[in-house]
This record gives C-alpha cells, sequence and structure tokens, in this order.
C-alpha cells in the first residue's frame, strides 16, 4: 500500500511552488513556505500490516484507562498509530501494539508535564519511574504512574532486563529534558540555539522511541555497539531530524496557538534576528544537514562479528524508517498541517 508512497513525497512541483510564491509575496495573509525538506529525504515509506487492529486497540486501551477524567477526541484525528506502524514497518502484532501505547501514553503524559512547575515534574518523574522499575508490583493512585503501569509491564515481558534498563534512560533522560523545558519557561527567558537543541533531543523523548528499534527486531546490541561514537551520531542526526521536523510543522498550532516558545523557528527570530520565513529556511537547512550527517556517518560504520553486523544495519534501517515515516506522518497527520500535504505555503491564522 504505501510502498509507492515514497515517490509521491517529492510534492513540490514547480508551477505550484510558483503560484505559492506569488500568492505569498503578494501578501494574502500571514504565511511561510516550506523549505525542500522532501526530497531530501529517500529512504523508503512502508507500513506495518498490522497497523489498523493494532491502532484501533491501542485507542481503545487508551479510552478504557481514561475516559471518565479525560478528553481524548484528538487522539483518532492525530493518527499516532500510523506514525508508530509507519516508523516500525517490521515489527510483530505484540511489539507493534506496546510501542503503539507507549506513543500514545507519552503524547498524553508530555502534556500533564508542561502543565506543571519543575518542582511538579519532579514529583511525577519519581511517581512515573518507579512504577516503570517494577511495574508489576508498585502501587499508586497516580494516573500518570498507573497508565506507566500498564504498558510497562507488557514492554518488560517482551525484552530482557538489560534492553529495559536501557530504555528507562532515555526515559528519564526524557523526563529531565521536560523538565529543564519547564524550567527555561519559569525563568521567562528564551535558551540560545546549543541550549536549545540539548534541551529538545531530551524533552522531544525521540531517543527513547528510536531505541524501540531494537525493541522491535527482537535483539540486543552489547553495550560498546550501541554506545560506539559512530552509531551514537547516527542516533543524535536521525533524533534531530525528527524533533526539527516537528518543529516545523507545529509552529501554529504550538508557538501561535499555545505560546510555547519551545521550538527552533521562534528561538532562531528571538536569538538571529530572523524574519519568520528566515527562521524557517534555517530550521530547514538543519533537517537537511541530518540526512547528510546520516549519509556521511553510515559510510563508517565499523564491523563486528556477523551477527552484530546484522542487527547494526537493522539498527540503522530502523533510523532511516524513523526519518521516513515521521516526515510522512507529520504531512499527513490530522495534528499539524494535514491539509497542506500538498503544498509549500502554510497560512497562518490571523
Amino acid at each position: 500500500m504505501l510502498e509507492n508512497l515514497a515517490p509521491s513525497l517529492h510534492i513540490f512541483e514547480s508551477s505550484r511552488v510558483f503560484w505559492n510564491w506569488l500568492k505569498y509575496s503578494l501578501g494574502f495573509g500571514p504565511s511561510f513556505i516550506i523549505p525542500d525538506i522532501i526530497s531530501h529525504c529517500t529512504y523508503p515509506v512502508h507500513l506495518n500490516p498490522h497497523h489498523e487492529e493494532q491502532s484501533q486497540a491501542s485507542l481503545q486501551w487508551l479510552v478504557a484507562s481514561l475516559a471518565k477524567t479525560e478528553n481524548l477526541s484528538q487522539y483518532p484525528k492525530a493518527k499516532l498509530g500510523q506514525l508508530i506502524s509507519l516508523v516500525h514497518p517490521n515489527a510483530d502484532a505484540l511489539r507493534l501494539r506496546i510501542c503503539i501505547d507507549y506513543m500514545n501514553y507519552v503524547f498524553w503524559l508530555d502534556d500533564k508535564l508542561e502543565d506543571l512547575d519543575v518542582e511538579g515534574n519532579r514529583r511525577l518523574e519519581e511517581h512515573c519511574m518507579a512504577a516503570m522499575r517494577d511495574p508489576v508490583h508498585y502501587r499508586t493512585d497516580v494516573p500518570e504512574a498507573i497508565l506507566t503501569k500498564s504498558w510497562c509491564s507488557r514492554l518488560e515481558q517482551a525484552s530482557s532486563t538489560a534492553f529495559k534498563d536501557r530504555f528507562m534512560q532515555t526515559f528519564l533522560e526524557y523526563l529531565q529534558g521536560v523538565r529543564n523545558q519547564v524550567e527555561v519557561r519559569a525563568q521567562d527567558r528564551i535558551a540560545d540555539i546549543e541550549e536549545y537543541m540539548a534541551i529538545r533531543l531530551h524533552s522531544s523523548g525521540v531517543i527513547g522511541s528510536l531505541t524501540l528499534a531494537e525493541f522491535c527486531g527482537g535483539y540486543y546490541l552489547p553495550d560498546h555497539v550501541y554506545h560506539h561514537p559512530i552509531i551514537r551520531s547516527l542516533r543524535l542526526a536521525a533524533g534531530e531530524h525528527v524533533f526539527l521536523v516537528n518543529d516545523l510543522v507545529s509552529y501554529e498550532k504550538e508557538v501561535l496557538a499555545r505560546g510555547d516558545h519551545h521550538n527552533l523557528i521562534s528561538v532562531a527570530m528571538k536569538t538571529k534576528g530572523f524574519s519568520l520565513q528566515e527562521a524557517v529556511d534555517f530550521v530547514g537547512k538543519k533537517i537537511n544537514d541530518c540526512i547528510d550527517r546520516f549519509e556521511r556517518d553510515r559510510k563508517m560504520v565499523p564491523l563486528w562479528d556477523s551477527e552484530t553486523d546484522r542487527n547494526v544495519a537493522d539498527l540503522i534501517a530502523g533510523y532511516e524508517y524513523w526519518m521516513s515515516g515521521h516526515l510522512h506522518w507529520a504531512f499527513t497527520s490530522g495534528r499539524y498541517l494535514g491539509a497542506i500535504k500538498d503544498m509549500r505555503v502554510v497560512k497562518l491564522r490571523q
């Protein structure tokens, strides 16, 4: 189905670009032009065959867990199950379901964390990490920790202790990243670009999501391989690509509508004096630079033994699927741009 969609992602036909540029230059409302970040990402796009049933099952799980206290109407529109089915196209049904549950959970948790102050974040971190360490026996009445127990108990059963420890470290870094984000906001200041990139790498939760490529593949890389500088550099390039694309497509929803300036477009405008379009172009270049770094680093991947080399190749393919699958989802999900999939101009609400 989606095997043939990769070519269709090259959506910036010259005639359409011309008319969009014309509308932009003539001033028909505030807008910005999306840089060509799609033709630069040529990795394949595939959809997991278990997509429909596991996405629906995960939404039912979320509703059963939270419907009495939460408005979850935005979740079907966001198509988070589709996102995970694109980035883990080869996962079996069980592992795909656990990953979709995690994405639904972490999107919900992220909103909760951002509404708390620094100390509230710290307390919630303690509850969630305790639930993750022992999802079977830990007792709590904190909704966030209860949901942690629900999906993490299944992760634990389907993975090794070593993998769970690795994933827990990335999850702790995510919680600390969100806390750092909240702290910057509480100080009423704008981080510079270097600080922003360091915080965003963790507050986005993308490193933990990339780590699940191992889980879906059913293997575990030794620490000396997983933490090798080249493998780490590949992971960072893929992770930055994902959160920068998110910054680009979520600018209106997060910055203009919610006033959340934890976005590189906003940071670049405030720290470099860029116009909106200059900042968008700056982010677009950084997105494409991630692909260039990834391709440079893949040529320097060391060789280990045959089994490790196969697993490393699988991991790198998993990173590729994250970049291409997330890019496709970002331009088609109703969560962000939705209807402008086949255009380059984002017209902002006044």
